[in-house]
This record gives C-alpha cells, sequence and structure tokens, in this order.
C-alpha cells in the first residue's frame, strides 16, 4: 500500500496538465457555443408573441404576432407606471401611443409586415416592411422568400414607440429563422427587452 502512494502521486502529477488544458478547451468551446451576443441595453418597449413560432406551412396563421407594449418600467426609469398617478398620465398616455416598424439591413427586402382580422372578416393585408400601427394592435411578421436554401436566417425590424410627436423608446425586433421555422428572438432565448445587431447573432 505504501508503494501505491508515490505510484498514485506520479500518475496524478502526469495528469494534471493534461487535466487543466481540457478545463480550458471546453471552457473555450462553450463561449463558442454561445448563440448570441449577450449585451443588454435599456428599453422601454416589451414584446407580445402567442405563437413561439411560425412556419409558412401553417395555415392556421398568417405569420408569426408580435404585439408591443410601451412601459417606462421596464427599464427602470423614475417615470411612474400609466394610471399610477395624475403625473404619468401627463406624460404620456397609452391609447395614444404608435409604433413604428421599419425593417432595417441586408433582410429588409424579406420582410413583410401584415395586419389580420382574425375574428371577423379573416382578411389579411400586407403593411409593407414600414407601418404604423396603434396601441394594442398586432403586427404579423411574413417572410417573402421562405426558401431555407436563400431565406436569410435573421431579420430585423427597428421599432419606435411615439406620441404627440415624439419618440418615448426604440428597440430592435429580431426574427430567427431555424429551417423552416421562424421565431421571435425574445421568445426563442427568453428575455424580452433588448437591442440586437444581426450581424452578431451566431447559431450553435
Amino acid at each position: 500500500m505504501f508503494l501505491l502512494r508515490p505510484r498514485l502521486k506520479k500518475i496524478l502529477s502526469a495528469l494534471l496538465p493534461a487535466l487543466l488544458l481540457l478545463a480550458v478547451f471546453s471552457a473555450v468551446m462553450t463561449a463558442g457555443c454561445t448563440t448570441v451576443d449577450k449585451l443588454k441595453v435599456k428599453s422601454d418597449i416589451t414584446l407580445n408573441n402567442e405563437h413561439t413560432r411560425w412556419s409558412p406551412a401553417m395555415s392556421s396563421i398568417p405569420g408569426l404576432d408580435i404585439t408591443p407594449v410601451y412601459s417606462p418600467m421596464q427599464s427602470g426609469n423614475s417615470v411612474n407606471p400609466v394610471n399610477s398617478s395624475a403625473d404619468a398620465a401627463e406624460q404620456f398616455n397609452a391609447d395614444e401611443i404608435t409604433y413604428h416598424w421599419n425593417a432595417t439591413g441586408d433582410s429588409a427586402r424579406y420582410v413583410m409586415l401584415l395586419s389580420w382580422d382574425s375574428g371577423v372578416t379573416g382578411k389579411v393585408e400586407s403593411l409593407g416592411n414600414d407601418t404604423v400601427s396603434k396601441a394594442g394592435e398586432t403586427v404579423w411578421f411574413c417572410c417573402k422568400d421562405y426558401d431555407p436554401l436563400s431565406a436569410p436566417e435573421s431579420y430585423v425590424i427597428h421599432l419606435t414607440a411615439e406620441s404627440d410627436g415624439k419618440t418615448l423608446s426604440e428597440r430592435d425586433v429580431v426574427i430567427l429563422r431555424k429551417a423552416m421555422f421562424y421565431y421571435l428572438e425574445d421568445t426563442y432565448y427568453g428575455y424580452n427587452t433588448r437591442v440586437v445587431d444581426a450581424d452578431k447573432l451566431k447559431t450553435e
């Protein structure tokens, strides 16, 4: 037994550099698999998304639904929440907020925004890739070319919340394509208030 201890120490000493190298390699590989740049910025616009994914093969919905909500409490600003005080009511009226959608970058020509009257007429109307919606309205994202061999893997739509001609907040809405399915980036990665540069998106 006493003879095994020096031998064990010798084996462990020989393995230690290899174990350290393996640990460093694992850390590097894990960092390399990061799917998206985690740089976050403050934004007061959150995105409600009922359907977590959409595919052109789905006939039940025309696209990926996105409903923006402006709330100054999201980024920890000192502005009071809506209806919490008279001061907050004077600062902005939630019903009067409009949202300006503008597709940007190389993917802009593939972006088609839609409105859908799902309850009454079922009418789907194309809004192009630059449009304005009212508070509470849902805008649907659809890709003009959904061939997985040619369609981009990410789409950026700049979104601005405005009231009385003033910009209240802004952020980027990013749509990700995985094969034939499209996802709102916020839902896919489980966060909401952020702005991201589509060029920094990385796939696993």
